[in-house]
């Protein structure tokens, strides 16, 4: 077992899970107020998740550019400060077309423009803690996303009594805690010797974008799907049903990435040993286990979590969030194979069949009813489309495995 590559991705798995229980201590607070807050809060929040989500994926070449460039690692932080500022700004203008979205609601339209605007110190956040994890400063990150949960958690709670809407200061506590995580980012590149100002450097900005060029437009399509769910579960279904469905979705971002860290500990393993496909095998094997074991864990933590969500036992809410841990999982080991065929020059085609959740999964909910319950239901034809997405990531992996042993053999 290689405990180096295991130790980083317990780390990047546990910094990333500290910044996504922002949003997951932002539901339990609203959920401890009422369900109509959570109602609005899902709602904006589920759009504004669009951008965020292109955030990420807009950054994920990060790692692979800086690994791949030790000598040049100075200019290349400015290069990535530069990229990472022009995303911010073109993301920030892009969400202010989808206000026309909740335009119907002046209270979540309202909650929505804050988030809208704290997708810029995000963007910022997201490059800088990025550079960090690369060059060997992990825990610096850690500490950073921990300090920004205490904020979070102090913030939510004088704003939410300070405010008549309780989405709206939740949103503005958002906005605060991503300014501080950026000016905290910061101040650790500044001490470690390394300036932020923007360097504009084309051919680092195509590679980064092509890099994350795929999975930024499976994220539109992936992201823009749930968004379009929350929409129409709103219309048809009662303020409850879309709470327990926010509820369930904000369990999925947040204990996703979970299985987040063990792919990006991939990709830099790989990327700085220079691996070869074949060599990965042993790599992947292990990263399958660990998912499957924490996915047990979550099973089992469901029941806790839901009473944590709404301060009282709930049963259909234990079943929403057992069933969303399959859901997870399976992406899981489908962003273990997309990493590694990420790094070995396959980066365009596997992230497209996670979109089998999108055109088939959630589609299908609504016509074929498996459960009685229209919110569990929407989550088993999600496990659907997942489990599709892996095994279609496991064969079209085994085919480029094939491939380049066949020509191993040939040229050996």
């Amino acid at each position: 077992m290689n405990r180096g590559f295991f130790y980083r991705a317990l780390t990047l798995s546990l910094t990333r899970l500290v910044a996504l229980s922002l949003g997951f201590v932002d539901m339990v607070m609203l959920g401890h107020q009422s369900n109509y807050a959570v109602h609005n809060y899902t709602i904006a929040s589920q759009v504004i998740q669009i951008f965020v989500i292109l955030s990420v994926v807009l950054s994920v070449g990060i790692n692979i550019v800086i690994s791949e460039s030790q000598k040049e690692i100075a200019e290349r932080v400015g290069n990535i400060v530069q990229y990472s500022l022009s995303l911010a700004c073109v993301l920030f203008a892009l969400s202010l077309f989808a206000v026309l979205l909740v335009l119907d609601d002046v209270k979540i339209c309202l909650s929505y423009l804050v988030l809208s605007l704290s997708i810029l110190p995000l963007c910022l956040y997201i490059g800088f803690a990025n550079i960090l994890e690369t060059i060997g400063l992990p825990k610096q990150v850690l500490y950073i996303t921990l300090l920004s949960s205490l904020l979070n958690m102090l913030m939510n709670y004088w704003l939410i009594f300070s405010f008549v809407d309780d989405a709206l200061a939740v949103s503005v506590s958002t906005l605060i805690v991503r300014g501080a995580a950026m000016c905290s980012a910061i101040i650790y590149l500044k001490r470690h010797g390394f300036g932020v100002a923007p360097i504009y450097a084309k051919q680092v900005n195509y590679r980064l974008f092509k890099l994350g060029r795929s999975e930024a437009l499976t994220s539109i399509l992936f992201t823009g799907g749930i968004s379009l769910l929350v929409l129409r579960v709103a219309q048809l279904h009662s303020v409850d049903s879309t709470a327990y469905l926010g509820f369930a979705l904000n369990f999925m971002n947040t204990l996703g990435v979970v299985f987040v860290g063990i792919a990006v500990s991939i990709s830099i393993s790989l990327a700085q040993e220079k691996q070869a496909i074949n060599k990965s095998l042993k790599l992947i094997a292990e990263s399958i286990i660990y998912i499957v074991v924490l996915s047990f864990v979550l099973v089992y933590c469901s029941s806790w979590l839901a009473i944590g969500y709404t301060n009282a036992s709930n049963t259909d809410l234990v079943l929403y969030l057992e069933l969303a841990v399959f859901v997870i999982a399976f992406d899981g080991v489908a962003g273990v194979f997309i990493s590694a065929l990420r790094v070995c020059g396959h980066s365009q085609i596997p992230p497209f069949f996670r979109l089998a959740l999108i055109f088939l999964g959630i589609p299908m909910s609504f016509f074929v009813e498996i459960h009685g319950d229209p919110v569990a239901n929407i989550i088993i034809f999600m496990i659907i489309g997942n489990l599709l997405s892996m095994i279609l990531c496991l064969l079209y992996f085994a085919t480029v495995w094939v491939s380049r042993s066949s020509k191993q053999v040939i040229t050996g």
